[in-house]
């Protein structure tokens, strides 16, 4: 499996995902081709960039969380 698969269940999913869990090596993968976009994330979302951190997003919107439970290139889109 490969970050194609990954794209095209996006692109398929019912409703677009807010988040989705992929594993290290797809994480990576994604990273690699600059399909990963780091975004300032901010505590209950104040404007307080001193405290924030940068938090990784697909496709501009898409937040992306790695889980270690996860093998090869496997991921899970929400139920929809």
């Amino acid at each position: 499996m490969t970050t194609d698969a990954f794209k095209t269940a996006v692109q398929a999913a019912a409703s677009r995902p807010k988040g989705v869990l992929v594993s290290l090596n797809l994480f990576r993968a994604l990273d690699a081709e600059k399909a990963i976009e780091r975004k300032l994330g901010t505590p209950w979302g104040l404007p307080v960039p001193s405290l924030g951190v940068e938090l990784p997003y697909y496709d501009g919107d898409i937040y992306v969380a790695f889980e270690p439970m996860l093998d090869g290139f496997d991921f899970k889109l929400p139920p929809g």
